[in-house]
Parts: C-alpha cells; structure tokens; sequence
C-alpha cells in the first residue's frame, strides 16, 4: 500500500510512484549525510530535545541501524548511546546545582520534553522488537537507557521545575492577583518568558507524562 507521504508527493509535485522503499533509502541517505556534521553527536547542555538538536539524527539513526547495518556506520552505535547517556546525565547535572535551579530548559523544541520524546520513540520501537536485531551490547545499553526509571528521572525534573516556575509566578504576581484568581500548578519559562502553549509551554509535555503513567 502507498504511503501517504508519497501519495501527497505524488499528488503536490507531479512525481512518479514513490514506494516505502525508496522514501526509507532516502532517509537514510540524509540521516548517514547529517551524523558526518559534527552537531549531530554533540551535547549542549540541557538543549537536548528531538526537534531541534543531534538527539533526533541520534534517535532516528537508531531507530534505522538494522538498514545501515554493514555500512560504515556499523559500529557507530557506542557514539549514539554516548550522546544519550550524555544528555540525561547533564540534567542530573543541571538539577543537582543550585546556580542552575530554574524553571528553564523544559519545552518541547530544545529541551527535557523533547528528550522525553525521544526516549518514548526508542522505548516504543524496543517494544516491537527493534532492539533484538541489534547487536547484543548495544541492545543492553539501549534498554537501560529506555527505562522507565529514566524516564521518571526526566519527568521529575520537568515538575520539579514547573512546581518551581508557579511558585516563583504566584510571587511575582503578589496583591495583584484578585481573589479567588489562581495560577498554574505548573509553569515554565523560556528566555524569560512563560508560555501556555505546546511547543514551550504546560501542553508540551503532558501528553508524555501520560503515556509514562501507562507503562
């Protein structure tokens, strides 16, 4: 059956059939070409989400190794762990250093939420049997990153500091504030602003603690 991205390709661009297959080796074409930038294995504090960082070439070259297996990237699987282990550590990092004790760093497009997603796609994927056709250590480490005690580790962090960012609003609104008027039990800022929204804001992570609650 077509897929539906090459149906809209078809439909849009006025191109030959596109079959699954060629769409998949032409993902991995621009996946190999993206891992050769340097960005794409690079850790940058708390920036870490799937979007808008190297943990989404990390998190999809995963995803797609049994198709690049015997390439050169065959052994790079100890370099796409590194960075995920990496990314979850600088949050312990983060969280454990009172200079760093915000309520920053949470949203969807750069940070916890996003890794969150990340973390959920592998775990989801390990679920349908992706990890057994992955070389043994590579599996073992994968599962243990995917954990759900991770996973809670990232989602703490997270409510921690929504907890702290209402906190710090319901202060800041002080005698402002009419009666009966309340603020979010969780808030979260980016670049000194606070948001409301999916992308940076209370809707952005919900839907993944939902899912964590299910597991």
């Amino acid at each position: 059956m077509e897929s539906k991205i090459a149906a809209m390709l078809r439909a849009g661009l006025n191109v030959p059939d596109l079959r699954r297959e060629d769409l998949e080796m032409l993902a991995d074409k621009h996946i190999a070409k993206a891992l050769r930038s340097p960005e794409a294995l690079e850790v940058r504090g708390t920036r870490v989400s799937f979007l808008e960082t190297g943990i989404g070439i990390v998190t999809l070259a995963i995803l797609r190794y049994r198709n690049q297996a015997g390439s050169s990237f065959d052994d790079d699987w100890v370099k796409y762990t590194a960075v995920l282990d990496c990314a979850l550590g600088n949050i312990v990092d983060e969280d454990n250093h009172s200079s760093t004790a915000n309520d920053d760093g949470c949203e969807v497009l750069y940070g916890r939420a996003g890794l969150l997603y990340a973390f959920l796609l592998l775990r989801n994927a390990c679920h349908q049997g992706l990890f057994n056709d992955l070389p043994a250590e590579f599996a073992r480490q994968l599962n243990q990153l995917v954990a759900v005690d991770n996973l809670r580790l990232i989602t703490d962090s997270i409510v921690v500091r929504g907890r702290r960012g209402s906190r710090w609003l319901r202060e800041e609104l002080g005698s402002a504030m009419k009666t009966g008027q309340t603020v979010p039990p969780l808030m979260w800022s980016w670049h000194q602003k606070r948001y409301l929204g999916g992308a940076h804001g209370i809707g952005g992570w919900k839907v993944h603690l939902d899912e964590i609650s299910t597991q």
